[in-house]
């Protein structure tokens, strides 16, 4: 199940609770959505987890951050640290970001890691080889000014 590091609350325990506050059925938002009910029941129960797009509807429907959901929305793998915004602002890349560090077969990569390192593990993979020789270049001098300033 998806966890949030604000609340206890699954994503779709977090969905339930505002579809409620605000009076609607599954099948209002799922409507509103575009979707079948079906799938929306799915993100309320976890077996879904929604696309990064249908976090944005639900966030203007629901008159809540798109943050909010976004957070609620990550797997542990992937938690975001309560007090700070996800860097990554477009939604093109951030649904990229969102399908690649949920991919199971990325799952240990990226286990153990803050939020800016997988940020950081994320943009760097999707490199050229070339920039990513530049930026372990980069990140070697400013280890070695780093280590020399001891």
């Amino acid at each position: 199940m998806i966890k949030s590091n604000m609340s206890d609350k699954t994503l779709g325990e977090y969905l339930r609770e505002l579809r409620k506050s605000f009076g609607y059925s599954q099948e209002f938002v799922a409507s509103h959505l575009n979707i079948i009910r079906q799938t929306y029941s799915h993100y309320e129960t976890g077996r879904i987890i929604p696309p990064t797009e249908t976090l944005f509807l639900l966030a203007d429907l629901y008159k809540v951050s798109f943050n909010m959901l976004f957070e609620h929305s990550t797997s542990s793998a992937i938690r975001l640290d309560a007090n700070t915004d996800m860097r990554i602002e477009d939604k093109e890349t951030l649904s990229v970001f969102l399908e690649y560090v949920n991919d199971p077969q990325n799952a240990l990569a990226f286990k153990g890691l803050n939020r800016n390192e997988k940020e950081l593990l994320f943009l760097y993979q999707n490199l050229t080889v070339e920039d990513r020789e530049d930026i372990l270049d980069f990140m070697k001098i400013k280890y070695r000014r780093k280590r020399n300033k001891k």
